[in-house]
């Protein structure tokens, strides 16, 4: 519900203190191009969680290319 009136490539950073679980997190959504919702959950002192989530998730899929 809290990202729920982002349109597509836009993405807003919760203000505040967040808690998951008890542990103070960054939060942040992104309404992706074919309608999802991409929401970050990082240690409170990341300041680029889509740009740093993109660098790895970029990362992660090239390895699936070598996977056999």
């Amino acid at each position: 519900m809290v990202f729920a009136h982002l349109q597509v490539s836009q993405s807003v950073r919760l203000q505040g203190a967040c808690r998951v679980w008890g542990q103070p997190v960054a939060l942040e959504g992104l309404r992706l191009d074919d309608g999802e919702l991409l929401v970050i959950i990082a240690p409170p002192h990341e300041e680029n969680l889509i740009a740093d989530y993109a660098l790895r998730w970029g990362i992660e899929t090239l390895y699936g290319i070598f996977k056999t």
